[in-house]
């Protein structure tokens, strides 16, 4: 399904490190793999584990959420992979993979990504206060795959982050 995908380069306008971590294309292939893959490729590019987590959100639901981090620009980044099986004896399960940024021109390439990959906003979810502003995605062409950017303020601090979950559901191998 991924070779289907044809992601143009991108000229990003800021000159941060963080604004090349990763394109679209990368952050769907990892929510393809395995979590071995994915904690070598993030190791890779510089993200250290910070913690893992196993959740009870749901009954009959196994959750596991691993979350790395990564200093840049005196900002921390993350990226996190969780893994959800909705019924412990099915064959399928759930992977999320999210990466968090502060950079605003990194998201706004992030999005475009979206745009020209066949996906489109299907929903618009916005707090009354307006501190955080929900878009999902969804895609003719990516059957089985959920998009979500969510763009939220931090009251106290007064920052804004951003963040782009990408959801595919996939068989588990044995």
């Amino acid at each position: 399904m991924l070779r289907q995908i044809g992601i143009v380069s991108l000229i990003f306008l800021c000159h941060t490190a963080i604004a090349q971590e990763f394109t679209f294309k990368e952050l769907a292939e990892l929510s393809e793999g395995n979590y071995e893959n994915f904690e070598a490729i993030v190791s890779r590019k510089g993200f250290e584990f910070y913690k893992m987590e196993t959740p009870t959100l749901e009954p009959r639901t196994k959750t596991s959420w691993f979350h790395f981090q990564k200093l840049a620009n005196g900002k921390i980044e993350s990226i996190d992979y969780i893994q959800r099986i909705e019924n412990w004896r099915a064959d399928q399960q759930k992977i999320e993979v999210t990466y968090s940024t502060y950079d605003l021109n990194y998201f706004i390439a992030l999005k475009s990504q979206l745009t020209k990959n066949s996906f489109k906003i299907s929903s618009t979810d916005k707090l009354a206060d307006g501190y955080m502003i929900i878009n999902n995605y969804r895609s003719d062409t990516f059957w089985g795959w959920t998009v979500s950017t969510v763009q939220s303020r931090d009251r106290e601090k007064n920052i804004i982050s951003y963040s782009l979950s990408i959801n595919k559901t996939q068989k588990i191998s044995n």
